[in-house]
């Protein structure tokens, strides 16, 4: 899904580059701040918990294609 992403903002504005590409994303993830990640990802084996912000257990959060598209041309 994120590969298909990035090819709609290239042809939406073919001279972004690999850095704004992530930019673009990470500006315009919606945030996730239930659950958590796997417990084997956690040292302690409790699962990294969500959070608000980027965090281990979410990243950024879940792409958001309109928001993202609307960012560029």
């Amino acid at each position: 899904q994120l590969a298909g992403l990035c090819a709609l903002l290239l042809d939406a504005e073919p001279g972004l580059s690999p850095r704004d590409i992530k930019a673009i994303l990470r500006r315009t993830a919606r945030d996730v701040i239930a659950g958590h990640a796997n417990p084997a990802s956690d040292p302690a084996g409790r699962g990294i918990p969500a959070g608000t912000g980027e965090d281990g257990a979410t990243g950024a959060g879940l792409a958001d294609v309109d928001a993202a598209l609307g960012q560029v041309g």
